[in-house]
């Protein structure tokens, strides 16, 4: 039998018995290739250092910063991360336009439960008092999340009637 685990020497063990074997596998330890990292940051005497270290084989030719960006992995790779993006202002921007589109999405919803016509008419069809309507409007909104993307307006007061009847 061949045992074999990533990290780890194979070992190949033939069983002689049918009883338990232990086996245990040596650990090989794996070295990964080097890692530059740019940042906006310059250190002091960041010019004499840059011409003492200024060997050819050193040089990533994909990894010079650009803007806000970093970039990093081995010789010859790059891969561009933008700092920006996880500032405060960032996410609080991303955070606002979630807010926004999840908005546009419920309007149909919102104008619809809101309009005095729409109160009216459930309030008449089903012989509601007002208490009576808010607190079933309250229990479709708890049983019925859904129904905040209906797209039109007829679409809503027919999910209203149906849940107004059955509740």
């Amino acid at each position: 039998m061949l045992f074999m685990c990533l990290g780890y020497e194979q070992q190949r063990v033939i069983a002689r018995n049918s009883g338990n074997i232990r086996v245990e596998l040596k650990e090989v330890p794996k070295l990964l290739e080097s890692v530059t990292i740019y940042s906006r940051y310059k250190p002091q005497g960041y010019e004499q250092w840059k011409l003492a270290v200024n060997l050819p084989q050193f040089q990533n030719p994909g990894a010079q910063p650009t803007n806000n960006y970093m970039q990093t992995v081995g010789v010859g790779g790059g891969m561009g991360v933008d700092f920006d993006y996880f500032s405060k202002e960032k996410r609080e921007k991303r955070k606002l336009q979630r807010v926004h589109e999840e908005l546009e999405k419920t309007k149909v919803f919102r104008a619809t439960v809101q309009d005095p016509e729409t109160k009216r008419y459930l309030m008449n069809l089903f012989k509601l008092s007002e208490g009576e309507y808010t607190a079933k409007l309250a229990a479709f909104n708890q049983h019925m999340p859904e129904a905040q993307r209906a797209k039109t307006k007829a679409e809503v007061i027919d999910l209203l009637i149906g849940f107004f009847a059955l509740k």
